[in-house]
């Protein structure tokens, strides 16, 4: 009897001591467990921040390189504007403007210019794709319609030193006309012919309207990119480039 209860009392406390061991085991399964989660879910959160982080970075790179692209190119165009002003501004200066007032005689008068290479003064409106708006799309079709006033203008100039030097001289040399003292349109037509005159006046009185006009239409096209380029680029500066005035000087 004694035996009997002895056992039962050692399996009790057994049963016990399994239990308490197994609770304790279960609590330190749930800590190493929550533990891990805690570790996993930091780990986790931190390559997640770090990769957006680096994913924003980069793409903020991006953009600012982008930009700076667009920038870059915005700024070639009125580069390429420029530099038709001022071959423009430069021709009226020295060629059109001495004979400006001669009238018809200016035909003549009017000296023959070496060719001037202006091929590679062109736009190239996909680098200026990314102008979108109907102002900025505006900005971007007069550049291309003063290209093509620009190289008529240069086309015309080309054909009438064309005409001068190698029709006119030639027969005005030969006759010695240089040495009249009078010499009128008609007189010339008889003596060098009305094709060779009639030519040089009608190119002539062409060239110096579209002078005066295509100089007028690219600075209103500069203007209007430059304003364009500062509303999508606020604060950020660009070329500009103003004509001086005949008989204005632009010492300060």
């Amino acid at each position: 009897m004694s035996i009997c209860l002895i056992s039962g009392t050692v399996s009790q406390n057994l049963y016990v001591l399994f239990h308490e061991t197994q609770a304790v085991a279960w609590r330190i399964l749930e800590n190493i467990s929550e533990k891990d989660y805690i570790s996993a879910f930091a780990t986790l959160a931190a390559a997640f921040f770090g990769a957006m982080f680096a994913f924003r970075l980069q793409q903020r790179e991006k953009d600012r390189e982008r930009q700076e692209l667009q920038i870059a190119r915005a700024n070639e165009a009125l580069q390429r504007i420029i530099r038709m002003l001022n071959i423009v501004g430069d021709y009226r200066t020295k060629v059109v403007d001495p004979v400006r007032h001669l009238g018809q005689a200016a035909a003549i008068s009017m000296k023959a210019t070496l060719s001037e290479d202006v091929s590679r003064e062109r736009f190239d409106v996909t680098d200026l794709s990314f102008m979108v708006t109907k102002d900025e799309q505006q900005a971007v079709f007069d550049l291309w319609l003063e290209e093509r006033r620009f190289h008529t203008l240069m086309q015309a100039i080309d054909r009438r030193t064309k005409i001068h030097l190698d029709e006119y001289q030639p027969i005005a040399e030969a006759k010695k006309l240089h040495e009249r003292n009078v010499l009128t349109l008609d007189v010339l037509r008889t003596e060098i012919g009305p094709r060779v005159i009639d030519g040089l006046t009608v190119l002539t009185s062409f060239i110096i309207r579209d002078v005066d006009d295509t100089l007028a239409s690219l600075t209103a096209a500069k203007d209007t990119l430059r304003d364009v380029l500062k509303l999508r680029f606020p604060g950020q500066k660009f070329l500009d480039f103003e004509l001086v005035k005949p008989g204005v000087s632009n010492a300060n």
